[in-house]
């Protein structure tokens, strides 16, 4: 096991500043998850996506959990405790939305279901989601708020995977419930964090709004900084409806027919339901011969949709100040890290 860990590096404000204390937590926290290893038949898997993984994955989820502690009188014993089951949510999570999102790679790694099929996928999963009911067992609201998150987000993966490539009645519906997947995700760490703290929950009006300005700027990265070049999806070419995409579409008067048509394409090739690397051989051909669609749908949606997504993040975090006051000021310095991010990665572009 790597006796370190890459702290993603794009992301200031209060991971920054909080990487030297929190970081040495999260190694601490994965170390001790070696003991799973006595899950013998699942040994290699385990290791693979958790103890082996040099940046592990959504790596700012505990981040958040710790200050969520941290804002509630401070990390305690039993918060540290905890944050094993944390990082075990956290890939929990990558595993679901690789295999539903067909994902390849993941930080210059193949996917869980891209190394051990899809097959494997599914047990996994369930291996995992038993090891975290299993370590919060002991405390009945902890319990309780893992059956609610297990009900709430599998249901949302299970609804985007029947709705993949959406027509355009549906649309409104797949932004709202991408932006909740994002909330349950950040949710479930703070409100642990307020459990063992004995405080009051996170309202979720505050979650869902960083959730949703994360989401935001994740989707403009992936279109900006063409991440599909690093081995990650393209959300365009992976039917994935986004808030710059839906803005464009109404600038753009012709546009919604050209993404139809696009998706058609993608569709097709994905009919059969075949494994994720005979998806990407797959999407691969479609790229090729419809590059020059392509290309004039993403100019379309980066140059309308973009400029419009960024002033409504800006709107939002200008309303983290409306939040009640015990939550304010974190859910401030969580959005504004996120709009940070969104800065660096507009300016680097027009550079």
């Amino acid at each position: 096991m790597p006796n370190t860990i890459h702290f993603p590096k794009l992301f200031r404000g209060i991971y920054a500043e909080r990487e030297a204390r929190y970081g040495p937590l999260i190694l601490e926290a994965r170390a001790s998850l070696s003991k799973l290893g006595s899950h013998a038949d699942a040994g290699t898997m385990l290791r693979y996506q958790i103890l082996e993984n040099p940046q592990p994955s959504f790596l700012l989820i505990p981040f958040m959990f710790l200050a969520a502690a941290d804002m509630t009188g401070g990390v305690k014993k039993e918060h540290r405790d905890y944050l094993p089951t944390i990082l075990l949510f956290s890939e929990l999570w990558a595993v679901a939305d690789d295999t539903v999102d067909r994902s390849l790679t993941r930080s210059d790694r193949l996917t869980f279901p891209a190394r051990f099929g899809d097959a494997s996928a599914v047990p996994f999963a369930l291996l995992l989601a038993g090891i975290i009911a299993e370590q919060s067992a002991y405390h009945p609201q902890l319990s309780a708020l893992v059956r609610s998150h297990y009900q709430e987000f599998f249901a949302l993966e299970v609804w985007e995977r029947a709705n993949i490539y959406p027509e355009p009645s549906v649309f409104p519906e797949w932004l709202r419930r991408r932006y909740m997947q994002a909330t349950l995700a950040t949710e479930l760490a703070l409100n642990a964090a307020a459990i063992i703290s004995g405080t009051e929950l996170w309202p979720r009006e505050a979650v869902i709004l960083f959730s949703a300005v994360g989401q935001d700027v994740d989707d403009i990265v992936n279109l900006i900084e063409c991440r599909v070049l690093d081995g990650e999806n393209d959300d365009l070419q992976s039917g994935i409806v986004t808030r710059p995409l839906l803005l464009a579409i109404e600038n753009v008067p012709d546009l919604l027919p050209r993404v139809l048509r696009l998706w058609s394409e993608y569709r097709d090739a994905e009919l059969d339901h075949p494994s994720i690397r005979v998806v990407q051989t797959r999407r691969d051909e479609v790229t090729k011969r419809t590059r020059d669609l392509y290309t004039g749908i993403r100019d379309d949606v980066v140059k309308y949709g973009v400029p419009q997504t960024i002033e409504h993040c800006a709107h939002e975090v200008e309303r983290a100040e409306t939040m009640p006051t015990a939550f304010r000021s974190l859910t401030i310095q969580l959005a504004q890290a996120f709009a940070d991010r969104l800065h660096r990665t507009v300016d680097r572009r027009a550079a």
